[in-house]
């Protein structure tokens, strides 16, 4: 029998409902966080949206690129101080979409077969044809811009910290070719970076299957054992 002092088993709710403005506390950083996300995409969308325009990186204003991603100029300042911040935030956007598409590759490449790496190489490079027009416009705007060169600098770098793990846990699982390094994963990431930034027609079509191929065939032999895909 349940006394004063205990709440019975049979009950499935809270004597203490929580209160609406406790309530609407724990929803409003959830819900801020799902328009900053759409904020984002929006922004993203908008500048490449401009740049297929012919627009120049360097040269588009807040306004034309608030009414491209169909939000208000005030909406724009409300999540970045300036164009500067968001070409950082566009980097970094950018830079998780690479690596959620690694998938494997970049969680735990201890376990990873010549097929894990296809899917997770198709993942990488599909970002870069996804995003080819602001990645390409960056990079050459990075020629002349010091902090656009800065954040492409940095997004590289941690592409290819990402890269040296990987080949770390290939080593720590005795799967690595004995010659597989820190170096070697870093040519590869930046080789990758650089021809899928720069020449983006070669992934177009049908052509992309056959890039994606060449650069499975290039990174496994160079990073895995011949007993590597025997897991």
């Amino acid at each position: 029998m349940a006394t004063d002092d205990t709440i019975p088993s049979s009950c499935s709710s809270p004597i203490f409902p929580m209160p609406r403005a406790t309530k609407k506390a724990v929803e409003a950083p959830k819900t801020r966080f799902r328009q900053r996300q759409s904020v984002d995409s929006r922004l993203l969308e908008g500048m490449e949206k401009l740049l297929l325009q012919g627009e120049s990186f360097s040269s588009v204003s807040v306004e034309r690129l608030a009414e491209a991603a169909g939000i208000g100029r005030a909406t724009f300042y409300k999540h970045f101080r300036d164009k500067g911040e968001l070409v950082s935030h566009l980097f970094e956007q950018v830079r998780r979409e690479i690596v959620s598409a690694a998938g494997s590759w970049f969680e735990d490449a201890s376990t990873t077969t010549r097929a894990d790496m296809t899917r997770s190489l198709r993942g990488i490079i599909g970002v870069y044809r996804e995003h080819h027009v602001i990645l390409s416009a960056m990079a050459q705007t990075a020629l002349n811009n010091e902090d656009v060169a800065r954040l492409s600098s940095q997004m590289r770098e941690e592409l290819c910290q990402q890269s040296r793990k990987a080949v770390k846990q290939l080593r720590q699982a005795k799967r690595a070719h004995p010659e597989a390094d820190d170096l070697i994963a870093d040519i590869l990431t930046l080789a990758i970076d650089h021809c899928s930034t720069l020449h983006p027609d070669m992934l177009q079509g049908r052509s992309f299957d056959r890039v994606v191929e060449a650069w499975v065939h290039i990174s496994w032999n160079a990073l895995a054992t011949t007993r590597a895909d025997e897991k």
